[in-house]
């Protein structure tokens, strides 16, 4: 058995969960304790807690409640989980889930190759082992730069919202070379 079960494991414990079979039958198909697989549910419900939080109520339609709830299904979620996330989402503060993590940590890998292919073609231009001008020079520095820009942007965003801290982009510039997106913490998720 397995010393301890990845990301990918501890999902398809909280799928097959979800599809209402027991933890002996998961442990099984997994290749993992029955215990591992009660900490693993216990562990996705734990993370739906807030502490310090405040209670916030308000009236809704019986339609509203209906739609709410057919949306709370459909996500496969808690209701607080649901509302904290829209709550966060109408802030305007990004609030990512795991596999939206794990994509943004993919695209910030993918960024850095980009930038170090970038630095490599700089390095064969400034030896003289390529044909181009000073302004393609120029752009490919610039391009480099900003691709390190982005890719730094990405990882603080990601790492922010990995601790669960509240995070809001900006745009500080749209051209090459002027700017980038930037991330930056606003507050604390509790």
């Amino acid at each position: 058995m397995a010393a301890r079960l990845g990301a990918d494991e501890r999902r398809e414990v909280l799928d097959l969960a979800s599809e209402g079979r027991s933890d002996i039958e998961i442990a099984r198909r997994i290749g993992c304790s029955r215990q591992t697989v009660a900490r693993v549910r216990q562990r996705a419900v734990a993370s739906d807690r807030t502490s310090k939080g405040r209670i916030i109520q308000a009236r809704v339609t019986p339609e509203e409640a209906d739609a709410f709830a057919a949306m709370v299904d459909e996500a496969g979620t808690t209701t607080s989980e649901m509302l904290r996330r829209m709550i966060r989402l109408s802030a305007g503060v990004a609030d990512f889930r795991a596999k939206e993590l794990e994509e943004l940590g993919r695209t910030s890998r993918e960024l850095n190759a980009m930038a170090r292919n970038l630095v490599q073609i700089l390095r064969l231009g400034h030896a003289g082992k390529l044909r181009w001008n000073a302004r393609d020079a120029a752009l490919v520095e610039r391009l480099s730069v900003r691709t390190e820009e982005v890719a730094r942007a990405v990882q603080a965003l990601r790492a922010a919202s990995m601790r669960g801290a509240f995070v809001r982009t900006e745009l500080v510039g749209a051209t090459l070379g002027d700017g980038g997106e930037r991330a930056k913490e606003v507050g604390a998720n509790g």
